[in-house]
């Protein structure tokens, strides 16, 4: 089963919590273009896809095209809170709603992102104590082993002059 296009957004919409109302109002879509969209048979348009993009430039293009990179462009997140708010731009209520609330969704992600991070280190340290208890119990079994065979050299040693002692005395016997 291939993943289209509407199934990436749908995914990416999830994530950052967006409903089709949110959504559509934002980007300035017709009602119920995402649900005709997940139809069998459709899906998204390039002229759609960069009508979101254009909204929402945090969202990778070419993931929500082909699924190939990331889905959000992490640094994009920033500049286009920075690129909003010129030092000539001149903004009324709507627009500093409309910028909080921008800076809402992405301090939210953020927060996500670093609980993530906080988990995998985590069990990077986790496993990095069992490596270590490993490496440890490896250590451990090295010098046994080298232990083992250096006991077994002793008495291979021991029993070849045991050996050639009795040979020697063998040899004696049959001489006399």
């Amino acid at each position: 089963m291939t993943v289209r296009k509407i199934d990436r957004l749908d995914a990416w919409m999830r994530r950052n919590r967006l409903t089709d109302a949110m959504l559509t109002r934002e980007v300035g879509l017709s009602n119920g273009l995402l649900n005709k969209s997940r139809n069998p048979g459709h899906d998204l348009s390039r002229r759609t896809i960069a009508a979101i993009v254009e909204r929402y430039p945090e969202l990778d293009e070419e993931w929500l095209n082909t699924g190939v990179g990331e889905m959000q462009d992490s640094q994009m997140m920033v500049g286009q809170i920075v690129d909003k708010i010129s030092s000539d731009t001149v903004l009324d209520d709507k627009s500093i709603e409309f910028l909080l609330k921008d800076i809402i969704k992405k301090n939210h992600f953020i927060e996500m992102a670093l609980e993530e991070i906080a988990k995998v280190n985590m069990l990077v340290q986790k496993s990095q104590e069992q490596i270590d208890t490993l490496l440890e119990l490896s250590t451990q079994r090295n010098a046994e082993i080298e232990s083992i065979k250096n006991a077994l050299l002793e008495y291979n040693r021991l029993r070849g002059d045991d050996v050639a002692e009795r040979g020697s005395r063998r040899k004696r016997r049959n001489n006399i």
